[in-house]
């Protein structure tokens, strides 16, 4: 399940953003620019939060059947050397009420917890249901987006000072 990507609304949210800035350049705003471009971004995040709170929300549960496992190893470069280590998904299989659907768990990761045959709680999403994930893992569809409104909100907070200061 691959939900952190770019849709049409994203886009469409970016380009009007770019206006705003744009005008904001061409007009006496230009001191409000960093809090347009800040303001958008954490719109964005928010709206991508109480996305996926409904995602989840909305989602229904069911047992799943894991029936193996995918493995990749997952390169990481530091200064003077490579480490390198692989990552497990396990290979789910569940029962929706229309079709049986055997798929990848969206998440990789460093152990493989999930040995073969177990049965594990899942929840999928109705209108796809080959989207499923694990209710142990749910913080993970909105970390991304938690992160990015704090440092955003945090970087807002500065330009606040660094305004009122006089800088």
């Amino acid at each position: 399940m691959n939900v952190f990507h770019f849709s049409v609304g994203d886009i469409v949210w970016m380009v009007l953003v770019l206006l705003i800035i744009l005008i904001m350049l061409m007009t006496e705003c230009r001191l409000y620019v960093p809090f347009a471009a800040s303001g958008g971004i954490l719109v964005w995040s928010i709206t991508h939060i109480l996305l996926m709170r409904r995602l989840i929300c909305t989602s229904v549960p069911t047992t799943g059947t894991v029936i193996d496992f995918r493995v990749k190893t997952v390169k990481i470069r530091h200064k003077t050397w490579i480490e390198e280590y692989p990552v497990y998904a396990p290979i789910i299989r569940y029962e929706t009420e229309a079709q049986v659907i055997e798929g990848i768990c969206p998440f990789w990761e460093k152990y493989n917890w999930y040995p073969d045959g177990k049965e594990i709680l899942i929840r999928y999403i109705p209108s796809r249901p080959e989207l499923f994930f694990l209710p142990e893992r749910e913080r993970i569809l909105t970390e991304p987006y938690w992160n990015t409104l704090i440092i955003t909100f945090i970087t807002m907070v500065m330009l606040f000072l660094g305004m009122a200061a006089g800088g």
